[in-house]
């Protein structure tokens, strides 16, 4: 499936998917390498039915950060699992118990949701909240960017162990004129763009954090392939959002 937008795939190919069998889309890390969780202790699995659903970053000591398609293509209760480089494997696993999104549909802007956890994260070494970009700062481009996640690998099988990618930000008109001709069209300012050399996310890592010094700058959204060169990952802009985000948290 080379599309592996939540929502382009949801219109275009509902006869050929099942919804909620899989983790939505193809949203994975490829090309990535290992990495321990004490060096990215926000990270979580969000998970459904027991398997690896999406992506997400602890925000506070009650949320999650992931992207909004992760809740509107889910059908079961969505649970996190943290505090480990082993996302079957958790040091904690939490409830979903209830989700706030920036749309109340299945929207190609604003992909991006909080989930609240019914018990509280306990903070360590492994278990972290991710400092925000600030209000509608970007990312400067050329700027290095680290990706984590457990999506499917070059072996097309979910990874066992966390993995992590560097990218590097695109110009937002460049990108445009890449995606223009696409199903995908121009992106939305609350969008950024991002490339590497055989690596990306793929199925698997939406929602999952794009780190930049330090800070959440974006989460997995949307893309053509996985390794296609021509076509950058999409991701969130957490800066756009940041407003909406803490507003809610509270």
């Amino acid at each position: 499936m080379g599309i592996f937008l939540l929502f382009i795939t949801f219109v275009f190919q509902l006869n050929a998917y099942v919804l909620g069998d899989d983790p939505p889309f193809e949203t994975n890390i490829v090309g990535g390498q290992i990495a321990d969780i004490e060096d990215y202790p926000y990270q979580v699995a969000v998970i459904q039915d027991e398997r690896l659903w999406c992506g997400g970053s602890i925000a506070n000591p009650n949320y999650v950060l992931t992207a909004g398609h992760c809740v509107f293509m889910a059908i079961m209760p969505l649970f996190v699992h943290a505090g480990s480089r082993y996302w079957y494997n958790p040091g904690s696993v939490h409830e979903v118990d209830f989700n706030i999104t920036y749309t109340t549909e299945i929207s190609t802007t604003g992909d991006v949701a909080l989930l609240h956890v019914s018990k509280t994260f306990n903070y360590d070494k492994t278990c972290q909240p991710i400092p925000l970009f600030g209000s509608y700062e970007k990312p400067q481009v050329g700027a290095l960017a680290y990706v984590t996640g457990w999506g499917i690998t070059d072996n097309g099988n979910i990874a066992e162990q966390l993995h992590q990618i560097t990218t590097r930000i695109i110009d937002q008109n460049t990108c445009n004129n890449i995606y223009k001709d696409t199903i995908i069209g121009n992106l939305h300012p609350g969008e950024i763009c991002a490339n590497a050399d055989r690596m990306g996310p793929c199925r698997g890592d939406s929602g999952s954090p794009m780190i930049i010094d330090g800070r959440l700058a974006g989460l997995v959204s949307m893309g053509i392939g996985c390794l296609y060169p021509k076509y950058p990952a999409i991701y969130v802009d957490v800066g756009y959002f940041r407003d909406w985000i803490i507003t809610n948290m509270k």
